[in-house]
């Protein structure tokens, strides 16, 4: 027999799910397959078992979970039927009630005719035992609220497990719903399908007019929140209204009030007498060019004072002969002085323009190896004509620089090391420490 094609009935479902229940009480770690094979294995004939060799478990879930919460609404149950049935009076205490004497409502003294009655009836009465009474089993009738709640609890149940049967839910919502002593045997459908399926139509009528009901309430919810928030861009649009408009009645009072003090200065300018207007503008004059006189003549003292200061240290620092004293090049000090420098780098030429802004204009020639005309010994003869002062850096030129130099008719220095021997240089040819020889 193929395993694969069984279908458990829905006593051996059950039979399977508790004894499931009752592995997963001694170890909660066996899984899910495991264990469900172990019980059918324990429960069922070996020609009911199913082969779950290759069952997963989102297969078994669905079903387990469903069988697993009846058995625990039905273990919920009996534990409140114990509880009740353990609060009622014995036997016992119903036999001591009934030999109890008899309270002082009851008549006082029983005729002696009606007892000896009673002996004489006593000895009659064989010692057979009488026969015991045939239980009859009454047929259970839901009430209305009963019916009503199995409907409900299959509707339920129906909508988390959409593969369940109609009948099948009906018997899981029993005995979630009703006591144990009201519960019915559901074999088929027929025995409630006369109440059941109108009911079923009632119900989901109620439901579908109580899912309307609670929409319409979001809807009206939602149409409040759009009228606050209406009402509240509503009164935002009015306060900036008012803003702009207190603000350009403040903007017009300003303006009339400029008019106003504009027309009293002019009223009262008119009202003043030429000559004192002639006076106040001429004061005003004289001292804006008082001020005037006294910073341009401050700047031309002291423009003085540095070139006759640099022209004195020029002097002491350097002792020319006669013949070279026409021939002896320092810095001008009527406009920036012009250098070329020969074999620097574009990050170096950056750092030395940052270092003498505004002191120095240079013109920067490239290395011979860096290539082109426009380079090396050739370049220098092309831009630095004009120049007051050609540098060679002779860690990174070539050759042809210092060959270049006799024909350029420019002072020229030769300066070893890096930037800031170059750096250390200027600042002291700047400052008239150094004189080069005209070339």
């Amino acid at each position: 027999m193929n395993g694969n094609r069984i279908s458990w009935k829905p006593n051996e479902q059950t039979a399977v799910a508790n004894e499931v229940h009752r592995i997963w009480q001694r170890d909660p770690t066996v899984h899910i397959v495991a264990a469900v094979d172990q019980a059918q294995r324990m429960v069922l004939d070996a020609d009911r078992h199913r082969n779950l060799r290759n069952a997963r478990p989102n297969e078994l879930r669905p079903w387990l979970d469903r069988e697993l919460e009846q058995i625990k609404a039905i273990a919920e149950r009996r534990a409140a039927a114990d509880s009740l049935f353990s609060a009622l009076p014995t036997a016992k205490d119903v036999v001591m009630l009934d030999d109890a004497a008899p309270s002082s409502s009851e008549p006082a003294a029983i005729e002696a005719p009606a007892i000896a009655d009673a002996a004489a009836t006593d000895e009659a009465v064989t010692d057979e035992p009488a026969p015991a009474p045939k239980a009859r089993k009454t047929m259970t009738h839901w009430r209305d609220h009963e019916q009503r709640a199995i409907v409900e609890k299959a509707l339920d149940l129906m909508e988390r497990w959409p593969d369940i049967k109609l009948l099948e839910a009906f018997r899981k919502a029993q005995p979630l719903v009703i006591e144990t002593e009201r519960q019915r045997d559901l074999d088929t459908w027929a025995r409630v399908s006369r109440w059941a399926e109108p009911l079923i139509e009632l119900v989901k009528l109620d439901r579908q007019i109580a899912a309307a009901r609670e929409h319409e309430e979001r809807e009206r919810i939602d149409r409040e929140r759009a009228e606050l928030a209406e009402r509240e861009a509503a009164q935002q649009a009015r306060r900036d209204a008012e803003a702009r408009e207190r603000e350009e009645q403040e903007a017009a009072a300003q303006r009339a009030f400029d008019e106003r003090v504009e027309a009293e200065v002019q009223t009262r300018m008119h009202a003043l007498p030429f000559e004192s207007l002639i006076r106040t503008f001429a004061v005003k004059v004289a001292r804006e060019a008082i001020t005037a006189f006294s910073d341009e003549l401050q700047s031309s003292i002291m423009s003085s004072v540095v070139t006759a200061a640099t022209e004195a240290v020029q002097r002491a620092d350097t002792t020319p002969t006669t013949d070279e004293a026409s021939h002896l090049v320092v810095r001008p000090t009527n406009r920036l002085p012009r250098v070329g420098v020969v074999g620097l780098l574009n990050q170096q030429e950056q750092d030395i323009e940052r270092a003498f802004k505004g002191r120095v204009s240079f013109v920067f020639v490239k290395s011979q190896h860096e290539g082109g005309n426009a380079h090396g010994g050739h370049g220098m003869l092309e831009k630095c004509r004009t120049c007051d002062l050609v540098i060679s850096m002779t860690d990174h030129v070539g050759a042809d620089v210092a060959a270049s130099s006799k024909k350029l008719h420019v002072p020229f220095k030769e300066i070893g090391g890096k930037v800031s021997a170059l750096k250390s240089w200027l600042n002291e040819w700047l400052d008239g420490g150094i004189a080069l020889k005209a070339a």
